[in-house]
């Protein structure tokens, strides 16, 4: 992340084993999410329209980032999070 690019893991996903070296790398995951709510006021002005009461079905996704890291104390691998964007 310093240099600002991305590079490979030298083929370990091809492979059925991990990647070495873990620590102080970073790791994205994406997850696409389906809420549910209910509007709470009438709004004729949105393109959907709808009235208050309406059951709504809400698509968003958020992004994680983690950091793997060893732990001080047993040696263990850890992840940090560090952010999440959802949109």
């Amino acid at each position: 992340m310093e240099k600002q690019e991305f590079f490979p893991d030298d083929g370990w996903m091809e492979g059925n084993f991990p990647p070495k070296d873990l620590e102080n790398r970073y790791a994205l995951s994406f997850t696409l999410c389906n809420g549910k709510s209910v509007r709470a006021k009438d709004n004729q002005k949105s393109k959907k329209g709808g009235t208050k009461g309406d059951q709504l079905q809400n698509t968003f996704y958020e992004v994680h980032g983690n950091k793997f890291y060893r732990d001080a104390i047993n040696g263990s691998l850890q992840a940090k999070h560090f952010f999440v964007r959802i949109r």
